[in-house]
């Protein structure tokens, strides 16, 4: 798969990761924000008996759109290639809101040249006990094998947190009465061990950008 393929994987989204000056987003022509960016058509609303998902696809137009270098379309897809050099911390969240054969959530949080981290999230509602047992069984299983093979290590063999060279990345479950919440929350290394700092960090830079007016009011 490449960069412009979609659903992105992990060996990709590993290297997306850190300081960046730059970053893709791949989004698909079954998510909302296709059309948001397209400005085509969206057909699926003609359709009363769509499939909608729970989650849905989000960006903050206002903070994000001044900052698209380009958007290239692809057969089935656009890709975003966005500065984040400047851009105020956001959420970018792609979901195929109109999929029901791939319900993943993935979630980008940037800022000021920085992508923090992307998680990959599975939620699933409504489900027995015996069905979240055996669901959450299946990923962990599916998700500690892959990335094994792609030669991460647990530490402590817990197979929360998993390490290699470049990359941290932390496997997290959160059970329910009726549902369950999966992710993978890949992070640069570097960035992971000064995480905390560094966001207090931009937070007071996007408080100074949101109140730049005051340099000139308090005067």
């Amino acid at each position: 798969m490449t960069e412009n393929d979609f659903p992105p994987i992990v060996t990709h989204m590993s290297k997306q990761v850190g300081k960046k000056n730059e970053l893709k987003v791949v989004i698909p022509n079954t998510s909302k924000l296709y059309y948001d960016f397209t400005k085509e058509k969206n057909n699926y609303l003609n359709d009363d008996n769509r499939f909608q998902n729970v989650t849905s696809s989000y960006v903050d137009h206002g903070l994000l759109d001044q900052h698209i270098i380009s958007i290239e379309k692809n057969e089935s897809s656009i890709t975003l290639n966005l500065n984040i050099e400047h851009i105020q911390s956001q959420l970018i969240r792609i979901v195929e809101d109109y999929n029901r054969n791939n319900q993943l959530i993935f979630n980008y949080t940037v800022g000021h040249g920085y992508v923090f981290n992307i998680e990959i999230t599975n939620n699933r509602y409504r489900l027995d006990a015996d069905q979240i047992f055996e669901d959450v069984k299946y990923m962990n299983n599916k998700y500690i094998t892959a990335l094994l093979a792609l030669g991460y290590k647990s530490w402590f063999f817990d197979y929360k947190k998993f390490k290699n060279d470049k990359n941290i990345i932390i496997n997290k479950i959160e059970m329910y009465i009726r549902e369950y919440s999966y992710s993978l929350t890949i992070y640069d290394k570097d960035v992971y061990k000064k995480y905390k700092k560094l966001k207090k960090e931009i937070s007071e830079r996007d408080l100074d950008n949101e109140y730049k007016i005051l340099d000139k009011v308090l005067n």
